[in-house]
């Protein structure tokens, strides 16, 4: 209640620091953020779904490929040969041009597909950077949101 002129210019002051955080609140700006910060948890996610995938995956796409070659240096996994570029798969003994080109298509196709399908787990025991962003960003737009309606 208003009762001096005190309350009056305290009423104000606080009017104009709402007002002026509210220009700053740019709530696209925080889904934006948002989106990117789960994004990047989604192809955490994704890199982390690649390690449990074997070699022979890859044959479910497209037969013929030199899969044993790959097991050969050791590669397992997805995860193992998803980075490789095509100079570096034909540097492996049996594989050619035309594999290490079907190689990598193979591996976009399961790498888009996987991405489709994976959901990030946040862990509150051990918070990744990412998972800790994702969780601020999301906070701050809450506080903001509330604070202000």
């Amino acid at each position: 209640m208003i009762q001096s002129k005190q309350d009056v210019i305290t009423l104000q002051t606080t009017l104009q620091f709402m007002h002026d955080d509210l220009e700053d609140f740019d709530e696209q700006e925080y889904n934006d953020n948002i989106n990117q910060y789960w994004e990047n948890l989604r192809h955490i996610a994704m890199l982390e779904h690649l390690k449990t995938l074997p070699l022979n995956v890859l044959s479910t796409l497209e037969s013929g490929l030199p899969l044993n070659a790959l097991e050969a240096c050791g590669y397992e996994t997805i995860y193992d040969i998803h980075h490789l570029s095509s100079f570096q798969l034909m540097s492996i003994d049996g594989v050619g041009k035309i594999s290490a080109r079907s190689i990598i298509l193979a591996i976009m196709k399961i790498k888009r597909s996987v991405l489709e399908d994976v959901t990030p787990k946040i862990d509150s025991d051990n918070l990744s950077a990412d998972s800790f962003k994702l969780l601020e960003e999301i906070y701050h737009k809450q506080h903001t949101l509330v604070e202000y309606k």
